[in-house]
């Protein structure tokens, strides 16, 4: 993502309907739809899980799609970043049991949506009769690992959801997509989170206790954001907003339910908050934390508000104790869709309401004196998919060590 040409290379068409596909899904890519996906759909508003995921892998795009043939129901997965298509098999004996699509017009729904990403991981939320199952697939050897039944909450039946999965891939974290939330069902009651233990070898998952943690998400409405440490195996951290002049930022122990510190952030030192809506994501490195606050007064900008625009303010904390480090605005002329800084593979850039921005020309904190090793490094990572590391006219001591910085960097996502 290191340039707009980048960008541009990375958006791949997507192939025609096949016969038997009913739902399709996206996770967000970029900043824009990719090339014949609005053709592809038939409707840009059925992308609404690509506009509104707040979480994403190496700005990957995944598009998926049930299929039901006879008594076998299956789900074709479009990974369109590394152009590849794979058929995964749900159900050999027994057609999937899906709501009828008449009963998600008119909610910006669909019955298919991606809605997490890890690695080769992806979970897909489909709306069926009694339950919402949420699938998790392996791209690598495609297959269904897991299947997870959430029960219809009787005041929010259709909603949307995002999934985020552990660093050590051990557990699932299920909640309720805030943005959807807020743009299509103002007023809904807040969901209880739910934390989804995976055991591999039995292929199974439990649910959680985490009363800690819905307690506390519960208090905030809508106004909270949450995500995994990529430093530790499943520790999460979680930024609260539930009165006018702060927020909290708390570090979670997701297999002891409980909160290890919270550390207070006033309005005096994030003027921006509370916003109407935060994001809080770190750096692919871990090496510092992202939080966004949309729709703020702060940076009060005459084009802004004549035409309606939100201005973003991103505000980036020392991941150890949370003090902050620097901050930057930009406008974001998409209102919530799509408004938080997607971060390239090194760091170095972030794609901000359109536009690239280099994070090391933003503030002191990322500014510092780099070897030629470090800056060539940088701008390979960001501009070649990792799979085509191997492909490049290089050495190959330094395509080994090129190779080496992707697998340290995926390891850390």
């Amino acid at each position: 993502m290191g340039a707009s040409a980048n960008s541009t290379r990375r958006q791949r068409h997507l192939p025609d309907s096949g016969p038997g596909m009913t739902t399709s899904a996206c996770v967000p890519f970029l900043t824009s739809p990719p090339d014949g996906l609005a053709s592809h759909t038939g409707d840009y508003s059925c992308c609404v899980s690509y506009n509104l995921q707040p979480h994403t892998t190496d700005n990957r795009h995944i598009h998926a799609q049930v299929q039901r043939f006879g008594r076998v129901s299956s789900l074709c997965v479009n990974d369109i970043t590394h152009d590849k298509i794979v058929k995964i098999i749900l159900y050999e004996d027994r057609e999937l049991d899906m709501l009828p699509a008449r009963l998600l017009q008119n909610t910006g729904l669909q019955l298919c949506n991606v809605v997490g990403i890890r690695k080769d991981l992806v979970v897909i939320q489909v709306f069926c009769q009694d339950v919402i199952k949420f699938f998790v697939c392996s791209l690598n050897d495609a297959s269904c690992k897991i299947v997870f039944d959430r029960k219809y909450c009787s005041q929010n039946k259709l909603q949307l959801y995002e999934c985020q999965i552990s660093p050590d891939e051990n557990y699932l974290l299920i909640l309720q997509n805030q943005l959807f939330a807020i743009m299509y069902a103002p007023g809904s009651e807040v969901e209880h989170v739910s934390i989804v233990h995976i055991n591999w070898e039995k292929c199974e998952c439990k649910e959680k206790s985490c009363d800690s943690l819905d307690e506390q998400m519960q208090l905030a409405s809508h106004q909270s954001s949450v995500v995994f440490d990529p430093r530790t195996n499943n520790d999460l951290v979680v930024f609260t907003s539930s009165s006018s002049d702060r927020g909290v930022i708390s570090l979670y122990k997701t297999y002891k339910d409980n909160f290890l510190f919270k550390i207070i952030q006033f309005r005096t030192d994030c003027p921006a908050l509370p916003g109407k809506f935060q994001n809080l994501q770190f750096m692919n490195d871990g090496s510092a934390l992202v939080l966004s606050v949309i729709g703020t007064s702060a940076h009060p900008h005459s084009i802004a508000s004549i035409c309606r625009l939100q201005v973003v303010t991103a505000y980036w904390f020392n991941p150890d104790c949370y003090d902050k480090l620097g901050s930057f605005w930009y406008i974001s002329p998409t209102l919530f869709i799509q408004y938080m800084p997607m971060i390239s593979t090194s760091g170095r850039y972030a794609c901000c309401g359109g536009k690239i921005y280099n994070l090391e020309d933003m503030h002191p904190y990322f500014l510092g004196t780099k070897s030629l090793k470090r800056v060539c490094r940088d701008v390979i990572v960001d501009s070649v998919l990792a799979e085509d590391i191997g492909k490049l006219p290089l050495p190959k001591p330094l395509l080994r060590y090129l190779s080496e910085c992707v697998a340290d960097m995926n390891q850390n996502m």
